[in-house]
């Protein structure tokens, strides 16, 4: 037999082993020195694959083959056992021996795998990316709350008001300047109730303006209260509270000013204030009261007269004037002296006062002299209110140092009724020339002036002198 041609010499190559070779990216100098084959012969197995459709073009990345640039392809394995020949001519896939359903499906399961890890690796790789972001905004996050609560403790610590808060009542947290406010070092408050800083008058109080912890309430509490110290010493402070979220549970932040000195300030302004309307109201007493009698004075009382006339005619109503007098009051002063003249005069104006009702007014008008003024009172109230008045000064005595002085009233009524204001003169004058006519008829009585005529009350005693000693 003559010898082979080296151009025709054949090779037996288990498939299976080539293709995890191929796959594994084993290197063609490689892949030609482990099975033993020439460049011509790597060449030769990989058209015979392709020709008979045991292989797929898939692009993955390039690579360099005998100086050509090839694809790289994925390569269906070969079913356990089976092999080609390899040489120069080509030859059918049938001669190969190969298992071609087998080592498709073996291909498809390969390339199945292939793409699920590559899927796995892809979506690995997207969550380290997301981890990696997570964390990095986490260590912002923490650095940034770091660095947040340094400040904030740093304003609380340096703040110049005190600021407390606390769960439930209880303090958890105290900065130094409330401490010092209340003279304690801020250990000695926490873990204490906030109620017992609280003055016992001003809990109530300041438990209606604010309920402590509660979320719910959108609008802070605003208040002032007595805080006590440590000594004892009461101080007053101006609360801010609001409900916070303090390591996830509600609890109460509150800012407490000290405004003692303010308040002292503010109850000393009172004060002063509370003096002035009292000597204001003195003063104006005193400008518009009798300081014997304590009724109107002359100018006051005619003033209330003009006030009235001009009410009676704008609501048309009725009005009384009534001009008293004490009667034989010169005999009293002559007789006791004037202590008791003015004992005498104090007291019928009491019982005068004591007889009117609260709207109407009594001013002393002159000496003995009282003018009355009794709004919306026809003629028929007039009468009834001269006689009970009468009768209160006449039926009982006067006491004095100088024993019981009795004495007696006399009166002159004047009437104004009509939507035209009458003139105050006029209406005094009436009522004086009634009182006149009283005094001319035997004093102790009451006259109308003008008509419809007049009434008057019988004397006393028939000698007319009502002011004998008794």
């Amino acid at each position: 037999m003559p010898p082979r041609s080296p151009e025709r010499v054949k090779r037996r190559i288990d498939a299976r082993q080539a293709l995890a070779d191929i796959r594994s990216g084993m290197s063609d100098h490689d892949l030609m020195r482990k099975h033993s084959i020439s460049a011509a012969g790597l060449q030769s197995l990989l058209n015979k694959l392709l020709e008979a459709d045991l292989i797929d073009h898939m692009e993955l990345d390039e690579r360099v083959s005998l100086g050509e640039k090839t694809v790289e392809i994925a390569m269906f394995e070969q079913a356990p056992d089976t092999t080609c020949d390899v040489g120069d001519s080509p030859g059918p896939a049938r001669r190969s021996g190969i298992a071609t359903e087998q080592i498709m499906q073996y291909a498809r399961d390969l390339a199945r795998i292939h793409a699920e890890e590559k899927a796995r690796r892809a979506e690995l790789e997207l969550t380290n990316r997301q981890l990696s972001v997570e964390v990095s905004e986490r260590k912002r996050a923490e650095a940034a709350l770091r660095e947040s609560e340094e400040r904030y403790r740093a304003l609380a610590e340096n703040s110049l008001t005190g600021i407390c808060i606390h769960e439930d009542g209880f303090l958890v947290y105290v900065n130094e300047r409330l401490a010092a406010m209340g003279g304690y070092v801020p250990g000695e408050m926490l873990g204490r109730s906030f109620w017992e800083f609280v003055h016992p008058q001003d809990r109530q109080m300041v438990k209606e303006g604010y309920i402590p912890g509660s979320l719910t309430r959108a609008q802070p509490g605003h208040y002032e209260f007595r805080f006590l110290s440590k000594s004892g010493e009461m101080r007053w402070v101006e609360a801010l509270c609001s409900p916070i979220n303090h390591r996830g549970r509600p609890a109460t932040m509150a800012n407490l000013t000290d405004v003692t000195h303010r308040k002292r300030a503010e109850e000393e302004r009172e004060q002063l204030i509370a003096d002035l309307t009292m000597a204001r109201e003195a003063l104006h007493f005193q400008a518009n009261r009798d300081a014997l009698t304590c009724l109107w004075n002359r100018f006051a009382v005619l003033e209330r007269l003009n006030e009235e006339l001009d009410r009676a005619a704008r609501e048309r109503q009725s009005l009384a004037v009534i001009m008293a007098d004490l009667d034989h009051f010169k005999r009293i002063n002559d007789t006791y002296g004037h202590q008791v003249g003015d004992v005498v005069l104090r007291d019928a104006a009491s019982r005068i006062r004591s007889s009117l009702r609260p709207y109407d007014i009594v001013g002393r008008y002159g000496g003995e002299e009282l003018l009355i003024i009794l709004p919306g009172c026809d003629e028929e109230g007039a009468v009834n209110f001269a006689e009970r008045i009468r009768l209160a000064i006449c039926n009982r005595a006067v006491e004095t140092d100088e024993g019981p002085v009795r004495v007696s009233l006399s009166l002159g009524v004047a009437l104004v009724d009509g939507p035209i204001k009458a003139d105050p003169d006029e209406v005094i004058s009436r009522a004086d020339n009634a009182l006149y006519r009283a005094k001319d008829a035997g004093r102790n009585r009451a006259m109308i002036a003008g008509p419809p005529g007049d009434w008057s009350a019988a004397p006393t005693d028939d000698t007319g002198d009502e002011n004998r000693p008794v």
